[in-house]
C-alpha cells in the first residue's frame, strides 16, 4: 500500500471512531482545509435594509444580528460574516456580488485566507 492509500485508510477510520478528537487527525498526517473570512463592505451611505437583507439571505444571521451588524459597518467599513472553506466562501461572495450588481450603492463582498484554522468542537 503506498503512503496516500495508507494515509487515506488512516483518516477513514479516524473518522469513523467516535472517540477520535479532532487534533488527532493532524497526527495522522492530515490537515483541516484552510478557512477563509468573508468581509461585507460598505459605507455610511449603503442603505441598512439592503445590508441587513444580505446578511439574513446569504449568512443565515438573525434580525438582531443582522442590524448589530449593520452598525458595525456604518462605523468600520466593513465586517466579517464568517469563516468558510474556499468553495462556500467563493459561493457567498459570487451570492452577494450578483445581489448587488444592479444597484448604484458602494458594497461589496470579499474573502481573506484567515490566519488561523477554526475548528468547531462539538
Amino acid at each position: 500500500m503506498d503512503d496516500f492509500a495508507k494515509r487515506f485508510s488512516n483518516y477513514v477510520n479516524a473518522l469513523t471512531d467516535r472517540n477520535t478528537k479532532p487534533g488527532n487527525i493532524s497526527k495522522l498526517g492530515l490537515s483541516f482545509p484552510p478557512k477563509y473570512e468573508v468581509y461585507l463592505l460598505g459605507s455610511a451611505d449603503t442603505p441598512e435594509d439592503l445590508i441587513s437583507v444580505m446578511l439574513q439571505e446569504f449568512f443565515h444571521k438573525n434580525f438582531k444580528d443582522s442590524m448589530q451588524l449593520v452598525d458595525d459597518i456604518k462605523i468600520n467599513g466593513q465586517i466579517l460574516c464568517g469563516v468558510y472553506t474556499r468553495d462556500i466562501a467563493e459561493t457567498k461572495v459570487i451570492q452577494v456580488t450578483d445581489f448587488i450588481c444592479d444597484s448604484d450603492f458602494l458594497v461589496d463582498c470579499i474573502m481573506k485566507k484567515s490566519g488561523k484554522n477554526v475548528i468547531k468542537k462539538s
